[in-house]
């Protein structure tokens, strides 16, 4: 691959790719938050409030048998 043969990383290449990768990182911890977030709490309110043709898992109505 290319003109010159793969070696060995030097200390400071690691450190300049760790570096690059952590920033990277925390660019997109942010992000990531904001994102799951609102995710989760779309996923509460589906739970709570289900659509009137689907029924949510946490309101589930047993049927009861009612004896006359």
């Amino acid at each position: 691959m290319g003109a010159s043969s793969s070696g060995l990383l030097d200390e400071a290449k690691i450190n300049h790719i760790k570096g690059l990768v952590e920033s990277e990182f925390q660019s997109f911890s942010g992000f990531y938050r904001q994102q799951y977030s609102v995710t989760y709490l779309g996923h509460i309110h589906q739970e709570v409030e289900p659509k009137k043709e689907e029924r949510g898992f946490l309101l589930t109505h047993r049927v009861r048998n009612e004896i006359f």
